[in-house]
């Protein structure tokens, strides 16, 4: 996942600095952990790193960022025998919960960016068709060609069963309900 264009450049480098987090707690975690001054036990802080990955990356980079809070997690069992306490099951079991909730809301998350850029993309020649139209319609040059429907143009025969031909009187065509 990119930065939207057209962004300024303070907006990508907080993107940049908010997608390096979660590589910033897993280091600080481990870092902590097997240290020869470790009287902080930081497992509990490495449940967040998923949730933080999936707010920037996409479910391939939250699982990484799943995998590497894993292997972190393991290393630091293994330097504190830490193997068989229900401290570290207890841990395991967040980073598992949190790990499936981020990869399930990064791929709704995912999904919809790519929806809506399709959508944008679809607007967008919408208003390029829209706009070298009202063009064509402003020099004259789109009823000469048969562009636009003229006077006499059967514009009954473009209009879908079903549909009533529009009235002269625009009063009818949109009643006004009674009180």
């Amino acid at each position: 996942m990119r930065a939207a264009p057209g962004v300024s450049g303070r907006s990508q480098t907080l993107f940049a600095i908010t997608r390096c987090l979660p590589f910033l707690v897993l280091a600080a975690v481990l870092g902590i952990e097997l240290s020869p001054a470790h009287t902080l036990y930081t497992g509990p802080l490495l449940s967040p790193a998923p949730a933080l990955a999936a707010v920037t990356m996409g479910p391939v980079g939250t699982g990484g960022v799943t995998v590497l809070a894993g292997v972190v997690s393991a290393i630091t069992a293994i330097h504190n025998d830490a193997w068989g306490t229900p401290q570290l099951y207890a841990n395991l079991l967040a980073l598992l919960v949190v790990a499936v909730a981020s990869m399930a809301t990064c791929a709704v998350r995912v999904r919809r960016d790519g929806e809506l850029a399709h959508i944008r993309r679809i607007a967008e020649v919408m208003h390029r068709c829209a706009a070298a139209l009202a063009r064509e319609y402003a020099s004259g040059d789109a009823r000469g060609r048969g562009a636009l429907p003229g006077p006499g143009a059967p514009a009954a025969a473009a209009r879908p069963r079903g549909v009533p031909r529009p009235s002269r009187d625009r009063r009818r065509d949109f009643p006004v309900p009674a009180r």
